[in-house]
């Protein structure tokens, strides 16, 4: 069977999940109909470094479309945008919305046999909010009893994550939240696994609908099919999975007809024709992404007034706007009805003038330092202006 005839399966996998949806591109192969899945065999290209397991961790787009083959959490946004029980069989809120009652599928295990009870939903929702390294889980959670005691590097507060029995998870509000379903959807929020704590992808053991024969931490996966209740016909039996950071080594195996599928793409594959046996897919992201630039003023090098200013006026939006595609505009107005925020434009003699304010500054409270101390770096060319500041 060629390549060219088994290529489409995944380009159904990735996309179907919310994490593949941010993606600018994907390549995948046009030519097989998807009637002739599943395939015995395929191969998924990152251009990226591998991503580690850490059920856990910062929200990693990467890490979420490899765990979306592996387990599935109580509930999930399908194709359509509805958040839909997947794990959990059904979902009772009571008359004030201060209860969520999660009743899981009977018999419900882990790809190795063993059983999946409410207390693995638990600890998912409690192990990510002792997080230190970030509070994703914290706000995901909010609303939940107790939620807002928690401090990082502290023992947990009392929450209002129960487990009545085996196979119910109740979560207690302090406030009503119609958010909140959505924020359980979010990958990796109720994600079941086996094992919890950080380390190698073998020890990745989930609920399916695929799981991990062999893990190289710095080149490759790869995954087969397993016994679940979970299972995807659509799936190829094996899946090899490579981790290719480099843009010349993903551009030689793309010619060379190897992957099935390339996603993530390397920056430098956004404006690159593609060869005859692929094709290009952009998705719309779903919801919006945003963008966010904040420069704090209670976090170093911004916590001086002349950074602020200068970086203020480094940021070239409109060619940040110009990379980030066709998808991205610009916000006008912060509040609806009111006049639109005046930013600061790209202005090298800004820079320059606030750079100097900064050095003088510097001096004057008798902290002598060199005239590059503070300095803000500029560079430029026929198509684009780019500054980074350094700090003093």
């Amino acid at each position: 069977m060629s390549r060219r005839h088994r290529t489409s399966l995944l380009e159904f996998t990735l996309l179907a999940t919310p994490a593949a949806l941010i993606a600018a591109a994907v390549l995948v192969s046009g030519c097989g109909p998807r009637t002739s899945l599943p395939r015995p065999h395929a191969v998924w290209v990152m251009g990226v470094d591998a991503p580690a397991y850490d059920p856990d961790g910062p929200p990693d787009p990467r890490r979420a479309a490899i765990e979306r083959l592996l387990t599935r959490g109580l509930v999930e946004e399908d194709s359509t945008g509805h958040v839909v029980p997947v794990a959990a069989n059904r979902i009772e809120v009571s008359p004030d919305s201060l209860l969520y009652t999660f009743h899981l599928r009977p018999g419900l295990r882990f790809t190795d046999g063993s059983s999946c009870g409410s207390d693995v939903f638990r600890d998912a929702l409690r192990a990510g909010l002792g997080r230190s390294d970030h509070s994703t889980r914290r706000w995901q959670l909010a609303s939940v009893r107790g939620v807002d005691a928690v401090r990082a590097g502290r023992p947990l507060p009392v929450l209002g994550i129960e487990t009545p029995d085996s196979m119910t998870l109740a979560l207690r509000l302090s406030t009503p939240d119609r958010l909140l379903l959505g924020r359980l959807a979010l990958p990796g929020t109720t994600a079941a696994w086996k094992v919890r704590e950080a380390g190698s992808w073998r020890t990745a053991i989930g609920l399916g609908p695929m799981i991990v024969l062999r893990a190289d931490s710095l080149r490759g996966l790869e995954l087969v099919k397993a016994r679940s209740p979970f299972a995807r016909v659509e799936l190829a039996d094996t899946l090899t999975l490579r981790f290719v950071p480099s843009s010349a080594r993903v551009r030689a195996l793309v010619r060379a007809g190897r992957p099935d599928l390339v996603w993530p793409l390397p920056p430098e594959f956004l404006n690159e024709p593609v060869p005859a046996a692929y094709r290009r897919v952009a998705q719309v992201a779903r919801p919006e992404r945003w963008l966010l630039l904040v420069m704090r003023a209670d976090l170093p090098p911004t916590t001086k007034l002349p950074a602020r200013h200068a970086l203020g006026h480094g940021i070239n939006r409109a060619e940040l706007l110009r990379a980030l595609g066709a998808g991205a505009s610009e916000t006008g107005a912060w509040v609806p009805g009111a006049p639109a925020f005046d930013f600061p434009r790209l202005d090298p003699q800004e820079i320059e003038l606030w750079r100097d304010r900064g050095v003088r500054r510097l001096r004057t409270r008798g902290r002598d330092r060199p005239p590059d101390a503070g300095r803000v770096v500029r560079a430029f060319d026929v198509r684009r202006t780019h500054a980074a500041h350094r700090c003093p």
